[in-house]
């Protein structure tokens, strides 16, 4: 651990510092554009800095195993560790222990600070900087009443158009306290004639055991939300890829089938970037015995090589997950699988 911490706080450090450094030019240049104060901007920069770390801990994870191996490697640690009997599996097992623990601390970041953050800061910029509440938007969600814990409705619309006051391919859960009462996909949500009516579409109703006890087809469908539409202009909508994993497993659980399926590609996400940690430290270690007797510098090379390799996989996959090529769980994990197939082919092969 002496030779892991360092170069794992190091990367750490410095690649959510980059995350940071480029969220901040995009910050300083909201807040100028709408006129807001320093506060503001310090806020909006505070609310997304535990977002920049989660997102590091895989590239931290992959320095460290990196960096700590090469080390043992070039000490000659590890050939006398071999002379000694022990395999390199062995020898790997600590650092992959490591990879599991960063894991799972790196997906409670984000499910515990990362993601309720980024929501209030979107209440910050909706209240203090007026922003995106006149702008179309696409694959948004929100919940009615916006500030009660236990929502009466929970809407996620693929387009949301405010000029005309309506929003498109919509699917609205309602609640009967903690319980799902009723479910609607509609075509076309809109205020009309002082209403909210959802056109060309189907509802289910449930019993309190979550049982389908009726289904309904129809052409208009008076939806009693009891907003107006300034309410909904005003409120700062969630795209699904910025909610907790639990979160949006708790929309998808009650959605029956009905709601697009590339939602499952990120609820996936969720689990696979905090799961790069493990696959980080798999071929870091393998990695790390290639590179004995090398510079840290080179070592730093082969990381940010590692990383750029692993997300350009990872934004194809999931590209085509949302294009329907490919199931949404290999969509997720394909990179991480790869990687980490990869640096256990390379470990046994270090081991033969």
């Amino acid at each position: 651990m002496k030779d892991f911490l360092p170069f794992f706080f190091f990367g750490l450090l410095a690649f959510s510092g980059l995350m940071l450094a480029g969220e901040s030019m995009r910050t300083i240049k909201l807040v100028a554009d709408n006129q807001g104060s320093f506060l503001t901007g310090a806020k909006l920069a505070a609310c997304g800095l535990p977002y920049s770390i989660a997102f590091a801990f895989p590239m931290a994870t992959l320095l460290g195993v990196l960096m700590a191996v090469s080390r043992i490697s070039s000490n000659w640690e590890l050939v006398a560790l071999r002379s000694a009997g022990l395999s390199i599996f062995k020898f790997s097992l600590p650092f992959i222990i490591i990879g599991i623990i960063f894991s799972t601390v790196s997906f409670f970041t984000f499910e515990k600070l990362a993601y309720p953050l980024l929501d209030k800061s979107r209440y910050i910029i909706a209240k203090d900087l007026k922003k995106e509440l006149n702008t179309e938007r696409q694959n948004v969600l929100f919940k009615l009443p916006p500030d009660s814990p236990q929502p009466k409705f929970i809407i996620f619309a693929k387009d949301y158009k405010p000029a005309t006051m309506s929003l498109q391919d919509v699917y609205i859960q309602e609640f009967d306290n903690e319980f799902l009462k009723r479910t609607i996909y509609s075509s076309e949500l809109s205020f009309t004639g002082n209403r909210w009516v959802a056109s060309k579409g189907l509802s289910y109703e449930f019993s309190k055991d979550g049982i389908i006890v009726g289904r309904l087809d129809f052409e208009k469908l008076i939806v009693p939300l009891g907003v107006l539409p300034q309410t909904v202009k005003a409120l700062p909508t969630k795209k699904p890829r910025d909610m907790s994993f639990f979160e949006l497993l708790s929309y998808l659980s009650n959605s029956k089938d009905i709601v697009d399926k590339s939602l499952y590609v990120d609820l996936y996400n969720k689990l696979s970037l905090p799961f790069a940690c493990f696959a980080f430290a798999c071929i870091g270690v393998a990695f790390g015995i290639a590179s004995e007797r090398k510079s840290s510098a080179i070592g730093f090379g082969i990381a940010i090589t590692t990383v750029l390799f692993y997300y350009l996989i990872f934004s194809l996959f999931t590209t085509l997950g949302y294009m329907s090529y490919l199931p949404p769980f290999i969509a997720s994990f394909g990179a991480d699988i790869l990687i980490t197939i990869f640096g256990i082919f390379m470990v046994v092969k270090w081991d033969t």
